[in-house]
């Protein structure tokens, strides 16, 4: 048990001095957001038109969970790419859609 317990300490310290910075999180968002809207823009439909007039995330908030990082843009209130981070790797996802 004692040797589980200590594993996950080193994990979670681990954790905490590799997780990715605001400026990482800006950047895979950003990145994101282009991906999305360069899709969106090859349909010839509505929205298609509609999500090419968003070309990069900007104004994002960036959350620190000690060992995990989360960073949604364009804000926290309506995000449309959501990232979150640990280990020095990043994951986003697209959660809604520009107002």
């Amino acid at each position: 048990m004692l040797r589980l317990i200590g594993l996950l300490v080193v994990v979670a310290v681990a954790a905490y001095f590799t997780k990715p910075d605001e400026a990482k999180m800006a950047a895979a968002a950003n990145a994101k957001a282009a991906e999305v809207t360069e899709a969106a823009a090859e349909n010839v439909d509505i929205g298609g038109a509609i999500g090419g007039l968003v070309t990069q995330a900007s104004g994002g908030v960036y959350e620190n969970f000690y060992v995990v990082a989360r960073y949604s843009a364009p804000n926290l209130d309506s995000p449309l790419v959501q990232c979150w981070g640990a280990f020095t790797q990043t994951l986003c996802n697209k959660v809604g859609s520009p107002e």
